[in-house]
């Protein structure tokens, strides 16, 4: 017997929200440095402090309100801030063409991207997952998908984020970056890493391999770019020193044995060693400019449409208001629901909807149980017919179980779910 099949779909996305008491980032004042370039400043709870931001859009991000965005987490050195990468290494002029939204917070002087290791503020590490990414995709356009990249200092903090938190970034880049905290003290440089971020390094040691990337390298399988630059140290074609940089001579080494290491474990990634170059901004903004190139093939240009009507004139579904569970309360067992209604319309023999799968998620934490649509956890079909409908009114309830023993962590909860509406019979 021969079956056909014939699958029509007509999509439809619901932005859920929901917020568990949030804290963190406050936005306190914002300031318009040029068409694309806007600094923020905000108080930070994470960083127990006021913290500022510079944001860079893209091209154009105002004329299109459909459309999203990748982000580019832009991580500064030591001993500069969130200013630098436009003030120095020309990322405003070199993130012109691309369709990316690039993010540079600030990192401290010498925080390394890290909590210190005995509590309290500046949390730095705390504060760019909890607070800082949440609030670029609650204040932006994102598509969700995100790249870290950085130099020096930053460039540590890319690889480490990047390998510490697996599933939040698509591509890491590294430029003149320190690949091994260990070696980099104990070759003179022990005075730039305070022993209020990881302790003594004598003492230690292991809580240091926690966040060193050469130790954390295999947790960087499954991204889609990995990149390593660095030169040798010796003046290079971009200088006008005559001797040799050390402290580039020294990231080298580093960054030879990341890539020895990566290769071991047969991770794919580009390493740049350039050859003669110190430890310098024309060779990290060169490095920049390679690095969004790559990141054209990461991040395919896309765009998005609302849709609604009909598809060939046979379906048409449309979503009313967008729900919203309101605050959740930690150690309390309680089902929180909400409902709305969706118009379905079908000329078609018969009619599935649909809904995809759906968790609510804060940052990197997820819900334990998924969203229900009409008591089925998503995903599921939510209703079938068998005969064509015109203008019907569908009842939706949305719930959210949270057991009294759930962890809840502080921020917003969010997710997308994706309707369907499709048949087999047009």
């Amino acid at each position: 017997m021969l079956r056909r099949g014939l699958l029509l779909g007509l999509v439809c996305a619901l932005w859920m929200t929901a917020s568990a008491q949030a804290q963190g980032l406050t936005i306190t004042n914002q300031q318009a440095l040029s068409p694309r370039l806007t600094q923020y400043t905000a108080t930070s709870t994470a960083l127990g402090k006021a913290t500022s931001i510079r944001v860079l859009l893209p091209q154009g991000y105002d004329a299109d309100s459909a459309r999203t965005y990748p982000v580019l987490l832009l991580l500064h050195g030591c001993c500069d801030d969130y200013r630098s990468w436009v003030d120095k290494g020309r990322a405003e002029q070199l993130s012109a063409p691309y369709p990316l939204i690039v993010v540079m917070p600030d990192g401290g002087s010498a925080g390394w991207y890290s909590d210190p290791h005995e509590g309290g503020t500046p949390r730095y590490e705390t504060y760019a997952f909890d607070e800082l990414l949440p609030w670029v995709d609650q204040a932006f356009r994102t598509t969700g998908k995100r790249a870290v990249a950085g130099l020096s200092m930053g460039g540590f903090g890319a690889l480490k984020y990047a390998a510490r938190h697996p599933g939040v970034f698509e591509a890491a880049a590294s430029y003149s970056g320190v690949a091994d905290a260990p070696s980099f003290a104990a070759n003179g440089y022990a005075n730039l890493i305070p022993d209020s971020v990881w302790g003594p390094r004598a003492t230690d040691l292991a809580r240091w391999r926690e966040h060193n990337p050469l130790d954390l390298a295999a947790n960087l399988r499954g991204l889609k770019l990995i990149e390593l630059r660095t030169g040798n140290g010796q003046p290079g074609p971009l200088d006008t020193r005559t001797s040799r940089d050390n402290l580039e001579f020294e990231v080298s080494k580093e960054n030879a044995a990341l890539h020895a290491r990566l290769d071991e474990l047969q991770i794919p990634h580009v390493y740049d060693d350039y050859g003669p170059g110190v430890h310098d901004w024309p060779y990290w903004a060169r490095g920049l400019e390679q690095t969004l190139r790559n990141l054209v093939a990461v991040f395919p240009a896309t765009t998005e449409t609302t849709v609604g009507g009909t598809v060939s004139a046979t379906l048409s579904l449309q979503l009313d208001a967008v729900p919203s569970f309101g605050a959740f309360t930690p150690g309390v067992a309680r089902t929180y629901a909400v409902t709305s209604k969706a118009t379905v319309t079908s000329t078609a023999g018969d009619a599935t909807l649909s809904v995809g799968d759906g968790r609510l998620t804060n940052g990197t934490f997820t819900l334990a149980q998924p969203v229900r649509v009409n008591g089925t956890p998503a995903p599921g079909t939510v209703k079938a017919w068998t005969a064509p409908t015109t203008a019907e009114r569908v009842d939706l309830t949305f719930e959210q179980p949270i057991a009294a023993d759930e962890p809840l962590r502080t921020g917003t909860y969010s997710t997308t779910l994706t309707f369907t509406l499709s048949t087999t019979a047009p």
